[in-house]
């Protein structure tokens, strides 16, 4: 799961786009945009057999850091693992039931 991925999803509202980065030290950063919301967010990750975590620990702007509240429970969230293969990963949010699915990109790739 190291690497760059790419998710896109429609909303009512319009819909969303992020490009996440993990790194094999379960690092990640995440460029999310969709028409409301511009954001760069940074955390941590793992999996646990068949769950994958993510814990956000706060947003760049810039060169600016805002740490994020790690006593708020919607910074950290764990998703069932749909589908993981070489270029495609789907996980199941296991509160919500939302789906969002990922392809793996170039690390050079852009909006």
């Amino acid at each position: 799961m190291a690497g760059s991925w790419h998710g896109k999803q429609t909303l009512k509202e319009g819909g969303r786009e992020w490009i996440v980065t993990r790194s094999a030290e379960g690092k990640y950063k995440i460029k999310l945009k969709s028409a409301q919301l511009n954001q760069c967010e940074v955390g941590e990750w793992g999996v646990s057999g068949d769950i994958y975590f993510a814990s956000t620990k706060g947003w760049l702007e810039g060169k600016k850091f805002t740490r994020a509240d790690p006593k708020d429970p919607a910074n950290r969230t764990a998703y069932d693992i749909v589908e993981l293969t070489e270029t495609t990963f789907s996980y199941r949010h296991r509160e919500t039931g939302e789906v969002l699915t990922e392809v793996k990109v170039s690390d050079d790739f852009s909006f």
